[in-house]
């Protein structure tokens, strides 16, 4: 091939031809410098999978890459990366879902690892002041929509149910607390009653009424993994602009548009639909 570049390519092109024979060889290079670098973080080597699966046809390396990945999301210890991990997890799966060949070991083990390392943050995640909502959100969104897989693999429900358990002792935070009525009911550790009777009081309290939004917002964080809330989210949402006051309720608004924004893919067709 006679190749014509011309501006700022011709770089990067030069330099390439030094670092190998085959483009292949030195994207193989790379992704492997990524993923196993001292500073190579979860999403690193998730990304490299990833990138490999697209652009190189070697399965071997791709289940090097996924393997990394593995071993660097059992070291996680906090949210950070809580929502790229998620993505790129649930991408990856149904993924290979559609592939005869179905889901690859080292994928179902990733899965059935960011389930049992995130499960087990959440008593922390709910109490820590520095974990945001968002970030908290992303954690169960992980844990909730890839469930089934991870309990294909060995993963006990148990373990996710003690731990939101625990989790109702540390949460304050009011849109955290929303969220967290939500978890415990999807695992039916509240009835749709009590989580009716939970934001009643709020919205019944002289001071509390004036946070009910903050509760409200945690709660829609949940239609992002738990579409059957929806329901009950827009019946929330009606008791909120019926009963709060022009003084509590104007001055929500743009949050409330954000959030939606936030979420839109997920949360706003399920909202809309009800």
């Amino acid at each position: 091939w006679d190749v014509r570049l011309s501006g700022p390519e011709q770089r990067a092109v030069i330099e390439l031809g030094f670092a190998g024979v085959t483009v292949e060889q030195v994207l193989e290079r790379r992704l492997t410098e990524s993923a196993f670098a001292d500073t190579a973080r979860t999403t690193a080597a998730l990304e490299a999978a990833e990138t490999c699966l697209l652009l190189l046809d070697r399965s071997r390396l791709a289940e090097t890459l996924g393997e990394r990945a593995v071993q660097l999301l059992a070291r996680e210890h906090g949210p950070d990366d809580a929502r790229e991990i998620f993505e790129r997890a649930r991408r990856l799966v149904h993924h290979f879902r559609a592939d005869p060949d179905g889901v690859p070991a080292w994928l179902s083990r990733f899965v059935a690892t960011g389930y049992a390392t995130y499960a087990s943050s959440l008593p922390a995640a709910f109490g820590d002041r520095g974990t945001s909502p968002a970030q908290l959100g992303a954690v169960l969104s992980f844990v909730f929509t890839l469930e089934s897989l991870a309990l294909a693999m060995g993963c006990q429900r148990s373990q996710l149910v003690i731990a939101i358990e625990q989790a109702g002792a540390q949460a304050a935070d009011p849109e955290k607390l929303g969220l967290l009525w939500a978890t415990q009911w999807l695992v039916q550790l509240r009835d749709e009653a009590g989580l009716r009777h939970a934001f009643a009081s709020v919205l019944g309290h002289p001071l509390g009424r004036n946070a009910y939004p903050r509760y409200l917002a945690g709660f829609l964080r949940a239609l992002a993994f738990a579409p059957k809330a929806a329901p009950l989210a827009v019946e929330l949402l009606g008791r909120a602009f019926c009963t709060l006051p022009d003084v509590v309720l104007l001055p929500w608004m743009p949050g409330l548009l954000t959030t939606l924004r936030e979420q839109a893919i997920d949360t706003v067709p399920a909202l809309m639909k009800e």
